[in-house]
């Protein structure tokens, strides 16, 4: 495995601030000073293990954000269990009820974790294992609005549970699933891809969105088992319309058997025999037996991850290539692409993408950082971000950050708060360079690239970060903040009145690399322009100036 095999310190290249910072930017979102300090260490090849075990080797709960309460006050940045309770920003934070609140809770998370990768890779499968908020609030019955304890018999459907009237109760549900379907990707994604297909396809958020709900014997619905095969793991082309329809035959009853009135519409799953089609089904050519208990949506994604390529260019190739299943070249390559570099080709598969699909299909049966099974996404990534390929230059700064990842390095490395899920907050300043969270343009989820810079979406993002000046930045507590960066010294500016200095110290926060004679001559020419009667009211303009010029540059946009 060539161009996974580990980077060589030395060898092939030094261990610095620079390789950590790259590494963060892509598995986390940027770096501050200190990270990239503590992640490069020594310079040795232990430092660098480390730096990515750090990262990779998270816990299904954050140490921080995931706290029990009574720990904290409740502001910003606090965990979420000390969060108030009520309809401030934080509260909603807290307990998301519309789309606005859900992006908010998810934002919050992402600056605040002390698990970064664990937001970016729930990030990578949110785009992956897609769920539309605005298709999911209109499946939820109206009913639910009413209630059914019997108080208003007039418009309540039934009684006999405990639910009054509740004008957002349908939208209550609606962030309770697709809440609960993140939550599901940050704490299982990282472990067993098999696992993960079967807990997505049990999913009450998914099964609502793909309609698998409606799954019925008799009449097969198949969009679920369309996308499972097409987007979730094998790639267009690896299977044929008798296998969606025996797929779907196999997963009917995989639904919500709890989800009416007189349960208090409980959204958990459940397998509805009653429902299941009869009869042995042949999928791939192999016989899957009848079973009323829910095993052959198990056998189901078992074959899936079992069959082979049928892609020519995966077939004729030397072994061990040519007996590559089709799940893992697409996963690879899905992986490498999201993390590595966007211009990897599936049809035909890179270099790059074979050999990470012949890892990922093996094992060692061994703890990690071993492979403990097949399509062990941890034992994977630890193996991509130690890899030689990841650190070669033409894979660094080839990508353009989402909107997603510009709002979270800005307010993690500029240590920003901001109010999360208000309608003027970074939510509502993401959907204005093109993307919503929780709310993707479709079943395919996001396209990324240079999509993501164009001339709307670039002065969207100009505009947030002339917002967060003039909010963050402005009032007697924020010129205190910019006046504590005047202390020459002992302070974490050298020399307050340096341009150069100021430069450097938000160059190594917000670019976290060297600029070049051209971008320094530019920011100190707009340094130099910034003349004001009160040395004290200069630094604050240089300050929010800079940052905004700084997150302007087209640096700024890569990652």
């Amino acid at each position: 495995m060539a161009l996974f095999d580990e980077y060589q310190v030395g060898a092939d290249g030094p261990w610095t601030t620079a390789e950590a910072a790259h590494l963060w930017r892509r598995a986390g979102f940027g770096a501050g000073p200190a990270e990239q300090r503590d992640a490069a260490g020594n310079g040795s090849q232990a430092a660098l293990r480390s730096a990515v075990d750090f990262l990779v080797d998270f816990t299904p709960d954050d140490p921080w954000l995931d706290r029990p309460a009574g720990l904290t006050s409740g502001g910003y940045g606090d965990p979420l269990a000390d969060l108030p309770d009520d309809e401030s920003d934080l509260g909603r934070v807290k307990t998301p009820y519309d789309l606005i609140s859900l992006i908010g809770h998810w934002l919050y998370r992402m600056r605040y974790t002390r698990q970064p990768f664990q937001e970016k890779l729930t990030l990578f499968l949110h785009d992956h294992f897609v769920s539309e908020w605005a298709k999911l609030v209109p499946l939820i019955d109206p009913a639910v609005i009413a209630g059914n304890d019997g108080n208003f018999p007039d418009i309540q459907q039934c009684d006999g549970g405990t639910l009054g009237v509740d004008l957002l109760r349908a939208n209550r549900i609606a962030a309770r699933m697709m809440l609960d379907q993140n939550y599901l990707l940050r704490r299982q994604g990282i472990d067993s891809f098999r696992a993960m297909l079967i807990s997505i396809t049990r999913d009450p958020c998914m099964l609502m969105y793909l309609d698998n709900v409606v799954n019925e014997k008799g009449r097969a619905q198949e969009n679920y088992a369309r996308e499972l095969m097409e987007l979730f793991s094998m790639g267009v082309g690896n299977y044929s319309e008798q296998d969606v329809r025996e797929v779907a035959k196999c997963l009917t009853g995989e639904t919500l058997p709890r989800f009416v009135c007189e349960n208090d519409w409980d959204f958990s799953y459940g397998f509805d025999a009653a429902k299941h089609e009869p009869g042995t089904k042949t999928f791939f050519g192999k016989t899957i037996q009848e079973n009323f208990a829910g095993q052959e949506a198990l056998d189901v994604i078992d074959f899936i991850l079992a069959e082979r390529s049928k892609n020519p260019d995966v077939t004729g190739l030397a072994s061990p290539y040519n007996t590559l299943p089709a799940t893992a070249v697409y996963m690879a390559w899905k992986l490498l692409k999201f993390f590595v570099n966007e211009e990897l080709s599936l049809d035909p598969p890179d270099e790059a993408v074979l050999e990470l699909a012949h890892y990922l299909r093996g094992t060692d049966n061994q703890p990690y950082p071993k492979r403990r099974f097949p399509y062990d996404f941890r034992a994977a990534l630890r193996k991509v971000f130690l890899s030689k390929f990841f650190y070669a230059e033409e894979n660094r700064l080839n990508q353009y950050r989402n909107p997603a990842e510009f709002v979270t390095h800005l307010l993690r490395q500029g240590d920003f708060a901001d109010l999360f899920a208000t309608q003027f907050g970074p939510g509502t300043q993401m959907t204005l360079m093109g993307m919503i969270l929780f709310n993707p343009p479709g079943v395919n989820g996001w396209y990324h690239g240079r999509a993501w810079i164009t001339s709307g979406s670039l002065v969207a993002r100009y505009n947030y970060v002339s917002y967060l000046m003039d909010t963050i930045f402005q009032g007697a507590g924020a010129d205190a903040r910019i006046d504590a960066l005047l202390a020459a010294n002992g302070g974490p500016i050298p020399d307050a009145d340096s341009d150069d200095d100021l430069i450097d110290y938000y160059a190594e926060r917000l670019l976290q690399m060297d600029l070049n004679a051209e971008e320094r001559t530019t920011l100190r020419g707009f340094l130099s322009g910034v003349d004001t009667a009160s040395p004290a009211l200069r630094f604050r303009q240089k300050v929010r100036g800079l940052i905004h010029v700084m997150m302007s540059m087209p640096l700024a946009q890569l990652k």
